[in-house]
């Protein structure tokens, strides 16, 4: 083995990769960048993701605690899942019409925040336990201001979001 031929090593964010110098020109072994394999820019992609995710979910988690400690049982229930269902769609049909909200915003906002924020578990659990006559008050009221929510959030969206009126 030649000294040019010496293996080196480059320390990456996600793990120790080896190479051998002698493809390179000697004079720039001890510059050269390996650029990160597909398998670190995904590993990276993801824990962003994961992360992103957590700080909109605990954000949106602690909100809608705070919203049941001053508006418990169906009614608090029924607020934040109504204006969950609004902000999800201006979310939503903001990324289809504009596309002003970067991916991450989106991340943060919709995945993170606004399904913390919401809750079908509580709201199928409230209903269950209501009196039937109240449960399926509930459930329509619930659907039906859930769809109004989307449907306000995609109208202000495509107007004044320059979307087109679709």
């Amino acid at each position: 083995m030649r000294r040019g031929d010496t293996i080196h090593t480059v320390v990456l964010a996600f793990g120790i990769h080896m190479y051998s110098p002698s493809r390179f020109p000697a004079e720039h072994t001890s510059r050269v960048i390996l650029p990160k394999t597909m398998a670190q820019n995904r590993l990276r992609v993801m824990i962003e993701t994961i992360v992103l995710i957590a700080v909109g979910g605990f954000a949106g988690s602690a909100l809608r605690y705070a919203i049941g400690l001053f508006a418990p049982g169906l009614g608090g229930t029924l607020l934040v899942n109504v204006v969950g269902s609004f902000a999800l769609g201006i979310v939503l049909y903001e990324a289809m019409h504009t596309g002003l909200l970067g991916r991450r915003t989106r991340l943060i906002a919709a995945t993170g925040f606004i399904s913390s924020f919401t809750t079908y578990s509580t709201f199928a659990v409230e209903a269950a336990l209501a009196t039937p006559v109240v449960a399926v008050g509930y459930v329509a009221v619930s659907y039906a201001f859930g769809f109004a929510g989307v449907l306000a959030g995609r109208t202000i969206v495509l107007r004044f979001g320059g979307g087109g009126g679709e």
